[in-house]
């Protein structure tokens, strides 16, 4: 990233008085490292995050025992699916021009204005994202002993729960 961006990034935080004027310096002085860190720790905790979701569905619901290594494992599997939607993304703001390409149906709507209700509610159903989702519940099915059906109301209902929420909060 160029130095102006991150500059002007940090005035942002600044004047919106998220950030005092030492945390700036600091911040712009440490913009590399804490990009470095946050590519680092955001998909480990996450990866992290989704093995708890499944291990406890697992446990608490499905009533089933197995280890948050296996869930783990799932998670992690599922990931690599996501690592390849990251790729088909990037391929498709090439391809497009448009810097909110996704894999998903928003992909007809873009037209639409960004902030459009119809352009994000398509843009939930990232086809990469459910594909993982459902690897998951595969997954949780196999680990659980419980049929696909049981499994995928957790899972899905988890993942239409979570994205309803990030659609509410943005």
């Amino acid at each position: 990233m160029r130095p102006e961006l991150v500059a002007a990034a940090v005035n942002q935080l600044l004047d919106a008085g998220k950030v005092n004027q030492s945390q700036a310096t600091t911040l712009s002085a440490q913009w590399q490292n804490v990009s470095r860190a946050a590519l680092v720790i955001a998909p480990l905790a996450a990866t992290i995050w989704s093995a708890f979701v499944v291990w406890f569905m697992g446990r608490v619901f499905l009533k089933s025992q197995f280890t948050f290594r296996k869930a783990l494992e799932v998670t992690a599997l599922s990931g690599t699916i996501l690592v390849l939607g990251a790729a088909l993304t990037g391929l498709l703001v090439a391809a497009t021009g448009e810097a909110s390409a996704r894999p998903a149906l928003s992909l007809l709507c873009l037209k639409l204005p960004q902030e459009s209700l119809v352009r994000t509610a398509c843009g939930l159903f990232d086809c990469t994202h459910l594909w993982a989702t459902g690897v998951l519940a595969i997954g949780l099915s196999k680990l659980a002993g419980v049929t696909f059906k049981e499994s995928a109301f957790w899972v899905f209902g988890y993942w239409f729960v979570a994205r309803g929420a990030l659609v509410l909060l943005g």
